[in-house]
Formats: C-alpha cells, sequence, structure tokens
C-alpha cells in the first residue's frame, strides 16, 4: 500500500495523483484478466506481452507495457485503453490480489517503469474457474475490497519523518541505494529484467533453537564418557519470504517481538540480498528508519561512534556535524523509530565479534530494532552473547522445485531449451554432489551463467565447478576488460598468493587494506598492473576505508568462497597444510586444525592439476596421523580426510574411511563383550560428518549396519543385555539415516513401521503415535532415538505471552508450583511460562535467589521440591552474578547431605549453566577434582568441559593431561573417560602448538596459589 493515500470516503489516490475507481475497476480486472488467461491458454506469442504459468497455477507476467496489454484485450475481449489497464492493475494491487514485481526493493522503480512485471496465485488453470473465483458476486475480489475496508481504519497515519529540516526517510534511502551498489553481486545479472526475475525467488527462513545437551540417567557406561555436545539447531518454525516480512517484521510475532533479529547462514546463502530486501521493506512500508552498517567498516570503532562520525557525516553531506543534528539523530532512535542492519558479523576484525556487538548496543543505540546477519560457524563459536537475539536461518533453495523454478526464470527470455538441458543433466543421478552445491543461491546464478554461456558438461567436485566460474567472469569482462590466457593465469596466482596471506590473517580475513593488497598486486593507478586489473575485472572491490588509517581504502574479494579458492590455487604442496614436527610443533605446520583453512583444503583436493599421488600420500597422513595425545587430533584429522574424499573421489582408502566414520555414529556389536559399542561423545560428530562424506558409499554402510542389527541372533543378545531399549533407539537411529539419504529405501520404511507397530510408552508412547500420520510418526521417532524428547503439547495462548514480568509474580508462579497437582495441565502451562521468563532474563535473578534462600532455611519437604525446581529454572538465566555463584557453591558445599530431588547435581548442573568462561567457577570445580569428589552422580570433570572458554582451556589441559594413564584407566574408567572426553573438547577448540604446550607443561600448584603464565590463545 506504500504507493497510495487512503481517503475518508475509502477510494484510493496513487502517489502520482491518480484516482482508483474500485467499480470501474473490477469490470476492467475481469477483461484484462481473462485476455491474459485466454494468450496464455492459447500459447500464442507476442512482442508486447509475455506471460506464463509458473510453480503450477501461478500465471507470471514478466515483461508486458501498458499498451501491450491494451493491444491484448482489443484481440481477446472489449477493448480497454491503458488508462483503465493502470486504473485495473492498480485496484488489484491495492488488494493485494496480485503481487507487484517492479523492483521489489524501490518504490521510485515502480513509478517510473514503464514495464509491468507482476504474478497471480489462481486455484487451477482454468479460465472459467479462475474468472468465477476472482469475480463472483462474494469471491476473492469482493473478499479482498471489505479486509482492505476494515484494515484501513486501523492503519496509523505516519508522519514523515523531519527533524532539524532533515528528511530522515529520504537520507535512508540514498544510503541504502549507496549501501546497495557496493554489496549487490552486479556481475550475476545481464539486464535489469534478469535481475528483476531472480530477486523475485527467496529462499525460506527457519526460526531455530540450539538443542539443550542431552539428560542421561546415572545407568550410562563409564565408556560414554562426559556429556559433551556440539551445538546444534533444531528448527520450530519455517517462513516463507513473505510471510516473514508480514508476521516477524511488520507484526513482531516471537520472543523479542521484532526487535532483535539474527539472520545466520553459510557464505553465498543470500544473507546481504535478504537483508537488502528488508531494509527498503521496512523504508517502503513506513515501519521506520533503517539505517545499514557494514559491520567490517567499524574497524575498531563502536557503532554509536560509526554512527555519529561515519554514517551521519556521509549521509548529511558535511564535513562536520552540529551538536543539533547529532541530538535530533539520538532522539530518533531514542523513540524507536530506528532499525539497525548490521551486515557481515563474521567480517569484522574482532576475534569476538558477537560479543563485541552485545557491549555495543548500549545507551540510546539499544533503543534501535536489530536486524544482524552473520555465518553459521561464527554464530556457532559465540552465540551465547547475542542469546536475546531470536535467531533465523536462511535455508538453502529446495531441490527439486525451487532449483528448477530458478533455472526455468534465469533462461525464460533468453533460451528455455537450454536451461531444460542443463535441469535434465542436474538431475541425473550420479549429480547428487553438485545437486547439494547449487542449493546454495549464489553458486546457482554463477552454474546459470556458465551454462549460458558454455557447452562444457557439469563437474564433479567444488572446485572444478569454481574454475568454470571464474572463466566465465573473465569471459563476462572480455568487451570491456580484454584479458589474454597468460595475464589470467599471472592474476589467478597473485590472487591466490594475496587471498592466502589474508586467510592467515589472525583478523580482517576478508577485508584487506590498500597496503596489503599493494605487497602483492603492484599499484593500483598504473594501467594494466595487477592491481588495476582486478579492480577493473571486479575480482576485487572498494568496500570502504581503514579505521587506522582513515584516508587508506579498504577491499574485499568479489565473494569470500573465491577468495577461498583463488587460495586453493596457491597451494603447492600438501605439507602446507600439514608437516608435523612431533617433538617441536611450533616449527612445524597444522592448518587442517585451523577451521578457516578446511574449505580450502576441500577445494586443493578437488583441483584437476594436482597430482593423484599428492592427493593420496595427503589422506595417508590424515588417516595416520600420530598426534602423541591418545589420539585427541587424530579424530580431527579423520574427520577432514572423511570430508575430503568427496572432492577426491577415487581416493584408494575411501571405502575404509567411510566404514569408519559410519561405526563411529551407531556403534557396532562387540562379539567378544556380546554388546553394542557405542562411541559416545563421538557419535554426535560423526553423524554430522557422514552427512558431509561420500553419500553412496555411506548408504552401503549403513544398509550393512542395518542388516546387522536384525539379525535374529544379535538382537536376541541386545534383548537379554538391555531390555529391547537401546536396540530400538539404534536400530532407529540407523534406519532414519538411511532413510534421509535413500529417500525411498525399502528396508528402512519397513524397519521404521516396526518400531511404531511395537512402540511401548518408554520408546514412543503408543497414544501419541496413533494421532499421527505415516510421516509425523516418523518424526516423533526420529526425536525419540536423536535427542530423547517427549511431544508435549501447549497452548498457543502460552507460547504467545510477553516476556515482562516483576519480581514478585515469578516469586509466586514458582511457589504456585507447590499447589497444582502433577496431572493438571495448569502445572505444565505455569513451568512453560516460568522458563519463557526466566530465559536469558538477568532481571529473573534476584527473585530466584530469594526463592532459595527461603528454600534452604526450610525443612518442609515442599520447599525441597521448590528448591529442586528453582535450581532448574537457575540454568536458563544465562550468565549468572556473583551472588548466584557463590550461593551455589554453598550449596554444593554443605555438608547437609540434599537426597531428596538430588538438590547437590542441580546445583552444580545449575552452577555450570551459569558459570561459563568464569574463572572462580572453574577453580571451585578444579578443587572437586583435586579432591577427588562427586556431587552426587554428577562428574565435576564433565561440568568443567561445559564451562570452557578462551584461556581455561589451556588451564584444564595442563590439570588433566595427568590422568590419562593406563593406572587411571584401570583404577577409575569413568574417571579417566571423563578427562578424556574434555581433553578432546579443547582439542577440538585450541590450536596444535598450544595445546602441545599445555599438556607438557606442569600446573605449578602451591598452597592454592596457581603461578600466573601468559597463555596462548584458543581457537575460534
Amino acid at each position: 500500500m506504500e504507493n497510495f493515500f487512503l481517503f475518508d470516503d475509502g477510494t484510493y489516490m496513487e502517489r502520482k495523483g491518480r484516482n482508483l475507481s474500485y467499480d470501474a475497476g473490477k469490470k476492467q480486472a475481469k477483461i484484462l484478466l481473462s485476455a491474459l488467461l485466454s494468450f496464455v491458454e492459447n500459447l500464442e506469442e507476442s512482442k508486447d506481452c509475455k506471460a506464463d504459468w509458473q510453480a503450477g497455477t501461478e500465471l507470471w507476467v514478466t515483461h508486458s507495457t501498458l499498451e501491450g496489454l491494451a493491444e491484448l484485450t482489443k484481440n481477446y475481449n472489449d477493448s480497454l485503453d491503458t488508462e483503465a489497464i493502470r486504473n485495473a492493475l492498480n485496484c488489484l494491487i491495492s488488494l493485494k490480489i496480485i503481487k507487484d514485481k517492479r523492483g521489489q526493493t524501490n518504490a521510485k522503480t515502480r513509478t517510473n517503469s514503464k514495464v509491468w512485471l507482476f504474478a497471480l496465485k489462481f486455484p487451477s488453470i482454468d479460465k472459467k474457474e479462475n474468472l468465477n473465483w476472482l469475480f463472483k458476486q462474494g469471491g476473492e475480489w469482493d473478499k479482498c475490497r471489505e479486509a482492505q475496508k476494515n484494515n484501513s481504519a486501523k492503519v496509523p497515519k505516519t508522519p514523515k519523518e523531519k527533524s532539524q529540516g532533515v528528511d530522515w526517510q529520504e537520507i535512508c534511502n540514498a544510503m541504502l541505494e549507496k549501501h546497495k551498489r557496493l554489496t549487490t553481486n552486479e556481475l550475476l545479472f545481464a539486464d535489469d529484467e534478469m535481475k528483476f526475475e531472480l530477486e523475485a525467488i527467496h529462499v525460506p527462513l527457519a526460526l531455530v533453537e540450539r538443542k539443550k545437551p542431552q539428560k542421561y540417567s546415572e545407568d550410562i557406561s563409564a565408556e560414554q564418557g562426559s556429556q559433551l555436545y556440539e551445538p546444534s539447531y533444531e528448527e520450530k518454525q519455517r517462513f516463507e519470504h513473505e510471510a516473514f516480512l508480514e508476521k516477524i517484521i511488520r507484526d513482531g510475532v516471537g520472543k523479542t517481538q521484532g526487535h532483535r533479529i539474527a539472520l545466520i547462514g553459510e557464505p553465498g546463502a543470500g544473507k546481504t540480498t535478504q537483508l537488502q530486501t528488508i531494509a527498503f521493506w521496512i523504508l517502503n512500508n513506513n515501519l521506520g528508519l533503517p539505517i545499514w552498517i557494514s559491520l567490517a567498516d567499524l574497524q575498531g570503532k563502536s557503532v554509536e561512534n560509526y554512527l555519529l562520525q561515519d554514517w551521519l557525516k556521509n549521509a548529511l553531506e558535511v564535513v562536520r556535524v552540529k551538536e543539533e543534528q547529532e541530538n535530533a539523530f539520538a532522539d530518533l532512535f531514542k523513540n524507536n523509530r530506528v532499525w539497525l542492519l548490521l551486515d557481515a558479523a563474521d567480517e569484522m576484525s574482532s576475534p569476538q565479534p558477537l560479543t563485541e556487538i552485545s557491549q555495543q548496543l548500549t545507551g540510546w543505540v539499544k533503543n534501535a530494532r536489530v536486524v544482524l546477519t552473520c555465518r553459521v560457524n561464527v554464530w556457532e563459536a559465540n552465540a551465547n552473547a547475542l542469546e536475546n537475539f531470536e535467531t533465523y536461518r536462511l535455508l538453502n533453495f529446495e531441490y527439486p522445485q525451487q532449483v528448477r523454478e530458478f533455472i526455468g526464470r534465469w533462461f525464460h527470455n533468453k533460451d528455455a531449451d537450454k536451461g531444460e538441458r542443463l535441469w535434465q543433466e542436474l538431475d541425473k543421478a550420479e549429480r547428487q554432489r553438485i545437486q547439494d552445491l547449487v542449493k546454495n543461491p549464489l553458486r546457482l546464478a554463477l552454474l546459470c551463467s556458465t551454462w549460458q554461456g558454455s557447452d562444457k558438461g557439469l563437474p564433479e567436485t567444488k572446485a572444478g565447478l569454481y574454475q568454470q566460474f571464474v572463466e566465465e567472469v573473465y569471459k563476462w569482462k572480455e568487451n570491456r576488460f580484454p584479458t589474454t590466457e597468460q595475464q589470467q593465469e599471472e592474476l589467478n596466482a597473485a590472487l591466490g598468493s594475496l587471498a592466502k596471506r589474508a586467510i592467515d590473517q589472525e583478523t580482517s580475513r576478508f577485508r584487506l587494506r590498500h597496503k596489503f593488497v599493494r605487497e602483492e598486486l603492484g599499484d593500483a593507478k598504473q594501467q594494466n598492473s595487477l592491481f588495476w586489473l582486478v579492480l577493473k575485472l571486479g575480482w576485487l572491490n572498494e568496500v570502504g576505508l581503514a579505521a587506522e588509517s582513515p584516508k587508506e581504502k579498504v577491499y574485499a574479494f568479489y565473494h569470500p568462497t573465491f577468495e577461498e579458492y583463488f587460495a586453493a590455487l596457491a597451494i603447492a604442496d600438501w605439507r602446507e597444510f600439514l608437516n608435523h614436527v612431533p617433538d617441536n610443533p611450533a616449527q612445524g605446520v597444522y592448518r587442517i586444525f585451523a577451521p578457516q583453512w578446511k574449505e580450502l583444503i576441500l577445494l586443493w583436493l578437488g583441483r584437476e592439476d594436482v597430482e593423484r599421488k599428492e592427493k593420496e600420500e595427503f589422506i595417508q597422513a590424515l588417516v595416520e596421523f600420530d598426534d602423541g595425545f591418545c589420539k585427541l587430533y587424530w579424530f580431527q584429522a579423520y574427520f577432514l580426510a572423511a570430508n575430503g574424499i568427496v572432492e577426491f573421489r577415487d581416493c584408494s582408502r575411501a571405502d575404509e574411511i567411510v566404514a569408519q566414520i559410519v561405526q563411529w555414529a551407531f556403534g557396532c556389536f562387540d562379539s567378544t563383550k556380546q554388546g553394542w559399542q557405542s562411541f559416545f561423545p563421538l557419535d554426535k560428530k560423526a553423524r554430522t560428518i557422514i552427512r558431509d562424506t561420500d553419500r553412496s558409499k555411506v548408504v552401503i554402510e549403513l544398509t550393512k549396519l542395518l542388516h546387522l542389527c536384525q539379525d535374529k541372533k544379535i538382537r536376541r543378545q541386545l534383548t537379554d543385555k538391555n531390555g529391547n531399549k537401546f536396540d530400538e533407539i539404534i536400530l532407529g537411529q540407523v534406519a532414519l539415516t538411511l532413510l534421509d539419504f535413500s529417500p525411498d529405501n525399502f528396508e528402512a520404511c519397513e524397519v521404521l513401521k516396526e518400531l511404531i507397530n511395537n512402540s511401548d510408552d518408554y520408546f514412543v508412547p503408543p497414544f501419541w503415535l496413533n494421532k499421527l500420520q505415516f510421516d509425523e510418526q516418523v518424526e516423533a521417532i526420529r526425536r525419540r532415538v536423536f535427542s530423547d524428547s517427549r511431544p508435549i503439547e501447549v497452548s498457543s495462548e502460552t507460547l504467545e505471552e510477553e516476556n515482562h514480568s516483576s519480581r514478585e509474580e515469578i516469586i509466586d508462579l514458582i511457589y504456585s508450583l507447590n499447589n497444582i497437582d502433577d496431572a493438571n495441565p495448569q502445572k505444565v502451562e505455569t513451568m512453560l511460562r516460568l522458563e519463557k521468563i526466566i530465559t536469558g532474563n538477568p532481571e529473573a535473578i534476584a527473585p530466584i535467589i530469594d526463592v532459595i534462600k527461603r528454600s534452604l532455611h526450610s525443612n518442609e519437604d515442599c520447599d525441597r521440591y521448590l528448591l529442586f525446581k528453582t535450581l532448574k529454572y537457575v540454568q536458563r538465566i544465562g550468565s549468572g552474578n556473583l551472588e548466584l555463584i557463590n550461593l551455589l557453591i554453598s550449596i554444593i558445599n554443605n555438608h547437609t547431605y540434599y537426597e531428596n530431588y538430588a538438590i547437590k547435581e542441580h546445583a552444580i548442573s545449575a552452577l555450570t549453566a551459569i558459570g561459563i568462561g568464569n574463572e572462580n567457577v572453574f577453580n571451585f570445580i578444579i578443587n572437586l577434582i583435586d579432591n577427588d569428589g562427586l556431587v552426587g552422580f554428577v562428574s565435576p570433570v564433565a561440568c568443567l568441559g561445559i564451562i570452557l572458554r578462551d584461556n581455561l582451556f589451556y588451564l584444564a589441559v595442563a590439570k588433566l593431561s595427568c590422568y590419562l594413564q593406563d593406572s587411571v584407566c584401570q583404577n577409575n574408567r569413568a574417571f579417566y573417560f571423563d578427562c578424556y572426553w574434555t581433553l578432546y573438547y579443547c582439542a577440538e577448540n585450541m590450536i596444535y602448538p598450544a595445546f602441545y604446550q599445555a599438556w607438557h607443561q606442569p600446573e605449578k600448584v602451591k598452597d592454592g596459589e596457581k603461578e600466573r603464565k601468559i597463555l596462548p590463545p584458543a581457537k575460534t
């Protein structure tokens, strides 16, 4: 509705000044749409109008002028002139019956465009049925018109944002346009029409939550070790693009009411594009003032200083901003009118970017609504820093539907037959790896462009795909900036050297200062120098100025994935990834353990110009890596080898590697012990890895394992040993994973049906399964075998309650739990209400402390129950304060044995949850370990692994390394394995030389005083 004014009489007028007549519009629209439906039905061609069916029953008019549409009505029905056509279309748009696709992110583009582009979702492709559905009395037109009248009174009249003589809406629009030019991948689009058609396809978003660690009972075997988990995400709700804009951005649905939103995704997933769409949508719908900040541009500045010193000065185009202008600008924030759009947290120079952002959203800036984008790996590394954000993950295109739709639109106006040939080639069974790759929007666009100008087939590896992409970019630029083959080789080599140096940097891997680039590429001002050429070709783009030197330019690669590809081209020998010097790691090379190098290694393995012998040697070095630390780093090396064989498909050890990963993921039958051997907690990591290794080989191994699990003799032995419960879980895990890899697998479906039919209350309650369809039953089994969660029916009213409560209300809710019978549904509602209020809410700390103290001073059993429940709620608060930490420590140290409700066990669990990264909590747990103490059934070593962050990893290794001895394992296997898996977690988060130093540096403790050392940094 942003292009229309509403009058009191219910009529609308375009901003240009044209009245909309809805009575005439209905008749005009019927004539127009009748002509369009006849046009498509008869498969006729016209240079002035292009229309066809997309996605089944959606009619797309992809190119037409008013004159062309008027001519169309003359051919099929009563003739309409251009003004009648315009009125009909604007009425349809204002009623939201058709979607206006003219430059979706810019109102000015719509106003000035002579070409009309729109879409309409019909119930079928039958002309008569569609016209009746839309125009009959009480049909869709009448419903939309009535809804429009009802809503018009509810729409607030938003005044134009002006203060100090500044039109802030116009300013924000101009700044957004500027940033859009800097952040849009213009190389992908040959013309504006192509760009429109691709902007119309958006990836869906999913509201996700980190899964809580699985809670095991005390009958877990010692070999399963401490309960350490990698962060993973559970999809809570999926949103299509327009639903996300309407419900989350406009209506503010969700726990933060749209005030704190994080968009996370893989490189090329469309995070920046999505943020651009949100920015213009906010502006065009009068929802506030969107301000864009590319976070890499901060370069050490705070958000507040950047806004005042950089953004505001550039926006107002002044040398010095006046104080009254700064105050007026700050007032916009205080009045809740500003949206901060923070792009690419992963490109900040800070080692902990999310923590830095959290610390900067204070003062007058905190009143802004915030939408932030970030790569998944960076978000996972430090998500707790922004736990008050609601997290939405950009999903890939769905295969085959959205991928095929994208290809169809790309080639629609170029060569439809060629697009169909690409689809046929891509959809072959042996192209599964490429199918996965092109679910990523950026890579799919590049593939289409490459295919459009080339007759080559599809490559087998990611490296081969990027090689084609690079060749295509040179072709794109052939007319304006021609390069010889020799120049291209020189450019690729220089870019590779530059990229490798950049990725080796601890900070600013993706934003490169002018001086840094000049050292590799020469003088940018010298025509035909390497620097000059890469700028002209678009391999590097200017993205801002350096904070350290305000006059020095900063550059970025066309996309970070290209930086990684060029760096892979610069690797001459696999020993640049791994050069093991066992006795002196400081002299070696251990890039195989650096996360930023993983993608480069995979790309190197996929290079056709690298000898097979070199690749074989590297894979062998990985699977036979001897770390000297009881294989703590060997597991990581082996997992990398499993990833690598996807790119190096004819590796001689591929079968062996996949078989080992599947065994770690699901276990194996130990014929000696006549039982099932599992590999907790390695199994969770291995189940992740099998999705990124050779899938065809995984299916073979899973099928073998399924047959093994169905072996009657083995099943009988497992039943005798485990009461049939453990057998069901393993069988379910294998069958579900096989079904994921092979959706029509008959054996997997039969196993799942058997599990469903024979389910008991322990496994999945039959009364619950009986309510569901087969697909839903399968999902219920999946939740059970992978996360041990039980389905709970919750009312929507409970989930939508606001997270605002007083101290007294929190206390009253906790105490009310004593007065509600366990079987009463109200108790579940109350518990869920409490969890919602308390989660991540520091305001809940004081009332929680009150309840704990009151309960400690009482001997009543009901108060012990309250203490037990309250300690469970403490785990949801987040980082705790000193008073709460000391209170929990006092409970654990109390000589009174709180047997009822396992109070001490819950106290240390609560302490662990709120003590992440806290050195006082670390020292307390170390003291428990030194005194050989268990807290009930809870191992302090397992708790230690959960709280470790930063330099605490180093201290933990120095403390625990002495316990990995055979004598310890023989005397106390549970303690040994707790230490082992905690050290494994340390190894995952520390660079290899730092771990070596800590391992061989005995901790010096005398009279409780620890010697202070300068500690090497942990791996992020």
